[in-house]
C-alpha cells in the first residue's frame, strides 16, 4: 500500500488543471502577441505629419501614426484656424528653422540636431538671412524614438526583434515648402473650403488655387502651381516660371474652369486665356478672344477644373 500511495502521489504533482492549463495558454498567447507587436513596430513605418494655420503662420504636428492619410487628417484637426498640409514624415526626426524675412522652413534628420541643421541649410539657400533653428521643436516617429536604446537592445537580445528597420521618409505637399517659405505677410487670405452636408464640425482646410504664368515674350514658357491663396499659387507660379518677364496669366479655385489657346506669332507663341463656370464656357472665351485678336490658328493647350 505504501509504494501505490507514493506512485499517485507521483501522478497527482504532474496533474494540471483545466483552469491551470487555461491560463498557461492564455499568457503564452499574451507573450506571442506583445513579441508580434515589437515585431510589427520594429518594422512599420511610423508616421507623422505638419499642417500650417494659413492666416496666422502657427504649425501643428502629430506623430505615431500609422498611416500617412491618417496622420494629415489628424495634424489638419490639430490645426485651430483654416488649414494647409505641408509635409508627411516617418521614422525620422523633423525641425524647423524661421528666416529673418519670414519664411519657415523644415528639414528632417536621425537627430534633432541634424533635423535643425537641415532647416538651417533650407533657409539660408532661400537666402532669408539671419536663419534661427529651433532644436527643441523638433518632433521625431519611428522605433527608435518609440523604444529606448536599452529596450531596443533587450529585444534583439531576446531574438523579438530581428526585422528589417524602415527607411527614413520626408516629403512636402505638392508646392507647400514654397508656401511657408513665404514671409506670411505676403501670403494672402485663406478661405475654408466648404463642409459638405451633415458634416459638422469637419476639418477647416483652406480652399486650393491653381496658378499658372507664363512669359510676356513667348507663352509657350509656362508654369503652373497650386496654394492655399490666390496670392501665394500665383507668385509660386511666377518664380517656378523663373525668367524676369513671367507673369500671372490664370487663377482658378474649385468650382471654376480654365482653358487657354495658344496662337502662334512671328515665331513665339501669345496666350489668350479664360476662367468660366465649364470647362466648354472656358474653352470658347479663350479661343474667341484669339480669333477677335485677329489670329487664324488657336488651339486649345490647356484645359482644367478644380
Amino acid at each position: 500500500m505504501a509504494q501505490h500511495h507514493w506512485e499517485q502521489q507521483g501522478r497527482n504533482a504532474g496533474y494540471v488543471s483545466a483552469e491551470q492549463a487555461a491560463a498557461r495558454q492564455a499568457a503564452a498567447e499574451a507573450v506571442a502577441q506583445r513579441d508580434a507587436g515589437v515585431r510589427h513596430d520594429q518594422s512599420r513605418d511610423w508616421w507623422g505629419a505638419i499642417a500650417v494655420d494659413v492666416d496666422d503662420g502657427s504649425w501643428s504636428v502629430r506623430i505615431n501614426g500609422q498611416g500617412d492619410d491618417a496622420t494629415m487628417r489628424a495634424a489638419l484637426a490639430q490645426c485651430d484656424g483654416t488649414c494647409w498640409p505641408v509635409a508627411t514624415f516617418a521614422n525620422t526626426c523633423v525641425a524647423p528653422a524661421y528666416g529673418a524675412a519670414g519664411g519657415l522652413f523644415f528639414g528632417d534628420g536621425d537627430t534633432p540636431a541634424r533635423a535643425a541643421g537641415a532647416a538651417s541649410a533650407r533657409c539660408e539657400a532661400a537666402g532669408q538671412g539671419a536663419c534661427r533653428a529651433e532644436v527643441e521643436q523638433a518632433a521625431c516617429t519611428g522605433w527608435k524614438y518609440a523604444y529606448s536604446r536599452v529596450e531596443r537592445l533587450q529585444e534583439r537580445l531576446n531574438l523579438v526583434a530581428l526585422g528589417r528597420v524602415a527607411k527614413p521618409r520626408f516629403e512636402f505637399f505638392a508646392d507647400a515648402e514654397d508656401f511657408i517659405a513665404t514671409p506670411l505677410q505676403a501670403r494672402g487670405s485663406g478661405v475654408a473650403a466648404a463642409v459638405p452636408e451633415g458634416m459638422r464640425g469637419a476639418v477647416k482646410v483652406a480652399q486650393a488655387w491653381i496658378a499658372v504664368a507664363a512669359r510676356r515674350s513667348d507663352a509657350r514658357e509656362f508654369a503652373m502651381r497650386i496654394g492655399p491663396t490666390r496670392d501665394a499659387a500665383q507668385a509660386s507660379a511666377v518664380r517656378e516660371c523663373g525668367a524676369a518677364d513671367c507673369e500671372p496669366l490664370l487663377a482658378l479655385t474649385s468650382g471654376q474652369c480654365a482653358a487657354v489657346a495658344l496662337a502662334p506669332v512671328a515665331g513665339v507663341g501669345r496666350a489668350y486665356h479664360a476662367v468660366a463656370a465649364s470647362q466648354a464656357d472656358a474653352e470658347e472665351q479663350a479661343v474667341l478672344a484669339c480669333i477677335e485678336d485677329g489670329r487664324d490658328n488657336c488651339p486649345t493647350v490647356f484645359r482644367h477644373c478644380q
